[in-house]
């Protein structure tokens, strides 16, 4: 009789992917010190030793996933998953509000945000169903079968509104739908509803462009069921996007205007992309010297202790801090990526594969974000960024990662 035991580290333990890890996470608990270090918010002093609790807490975490098997997490990942949906329905039902959102779920005096956990349990899942040993992703019933995996969190997270965390999903299922074996020019059809959406605003461009999208998959012989599919989408897509418009938060339409003209309202929804380029600008190549940030100090930068922290690194540490920031995240990013190509198993190659992606989108999302080459999501730097859920599944997935090294 087999027994499952758990996995303990030995020489095939992944120290690269800790060290780096836990360098990000000393280094965020300083940056959050010194972010919330500001005269104009005493409240805001003590926000450090929670970011400590919650890396603390992260690292218990992290240490379950490295110990139990990932056959288990494949065995149950439907159940989790279950449980990341419900946690997601009761959001709108008795969830707590901030900041114009309805995200996080109070339990007893903590806020707990379920999209974080969600879109790593989707993830998993993810790499349950496309881990079939019959998976025939050349048939659009399978293909269908990710989406509507990845569709019903992205909804519920969408609707919270939380765009940056929901946005995450679809670009790592398209990774993991590549991965296990989708060809990219079937792939890069899941890109076409994007162009029909931002086409569909000017209809003379947008009735060329859907005719000139039939033309192309007849041209190259796409299957009919595929064609028709892809047309209805981008039709759909093309014709709903006023209405998705008109039903769009109004701050989430102002910050796609400041977007593309963050000086139309310098006092208003452009200030934050303004302040945190001056920061950023301001730190020149050494920086100001850590806990001697002007901008921050002054308050002049809104949410510098979670969204605009990278703005903070700027500041104080100038390109040399900020380029070091990208290049820990960078490292990690890349060894998720080198994981999966040598990964004993499907599961957790496509596992590895989900995370790198999760963390490489929320890594170039938020530094265009501060750097004001990207619309203002509200999507936080992995640990750097003041929060709990999001340090603990940080660390989760830093875990997983190990886990499959092991």
């Amino acid at each position: 009789m087999s027994t499952v035991r758990p996995r303990l580290p030995g020489r095939t333990f992944d120290w690269p992917i800790l060290l780096i890890s836990l360098t990000l996470v000393i280094f965020g608990v300083a940056m959050v010190y010194s972010a919330s270090h500001v005269p104009s918010s005493p409240g805001r002093l003590d926000l450090w030793r929670s970011q400590v609790l919650w890396a603390v807490l992260g690292i218990l975490v992290a240490t379950v996933a490295v110990i139990v098997p990932h056959r288990i997490f494949e065995t149950f990942a439907h159940l989790l998953y279950a449980g990341s949906l419900i946690t997601l329905l009761l959001v709108p039902i008795i969830g707590v509000s901030e900041y114009g959102a309805r995200r996080w779920l109070d339990l007893g005096g903590i806020n707990f945000q379920p999209s974080e956990p969600a879109k790593i349990l989707t993830v998993m899942m993810l790499a349950r169903y496309l881990d079939r040993r019959r998976l025939d992703l050349t048939r659009p019933g399978e293909v269908l079968g990710a989406v509507a995996i990845m569709f019903a969190p992205f909804i519920l997270i969408l609707r919270q509104p939380d765009l940056g965390t929901s946005l995450s999903l679809p670009v790592a299922t398209a990774a993991m739908l590549y991965w296990a074996g989708l060809p990219a020019g079937i792939l890069l059809l899941f890109v076409t509803p994007v162009i029909s959406m931002i086409t569909s605003l000017w209809l003379w461009i947008w009735i060329p462009y859907i005719l000139g999208l039939f033309g192309l998959l007849r041209a190259f012989q796409v299957r009919r069921a595929i064609l028709v599919g892809v047309i209805l989408v981008n039709v759909s897509i093309g014709l709903a996007t006023p209405q998705i418009w008109n039903q769009m938060k109004p701050y989430q339409r102002e910050r796609l205007r400041t977007f593309i003209d963050p000086n139309r309202d310098r006092s208003g929804s452009g200030y934050q992309i303004i302040q945190s380029r001056i920061a950023i600008g301001s730190g020149g190549f050494w920086g100001k010297g850590y806990m001697e940030g002007t901008q921050k100090a002054l308050a002049f930068l809104p949410m510098q202790h979670t969204d605009f922290i990278y703005s903070v690194v700027g500041e104080e540490f100038g390109f040399v801090g900020t380029a070091l920031v990208l290049l820990l995240l960078g490292s990690l990013i890349i060894r998720g990526y080198w994981l999966a190509g040598r990964a004993r198993n499907r599961f957790g190659s496509l596992l590895a594969i989900g995370i790198a992606t999760t963390l490489l989108f929320h890594t170039l999302v938020n530094t265009a974000m501060t750097a004001g080459i990207a619309p203002v999501t509200g999507i936080p730097l992995p640990f750097i960024s003041y929060g709990g859920t999001f340090m603990i599944t940080c660390l989760f997935q830093v875990g997983l990662l190990l886990n499959v090294a092991v």
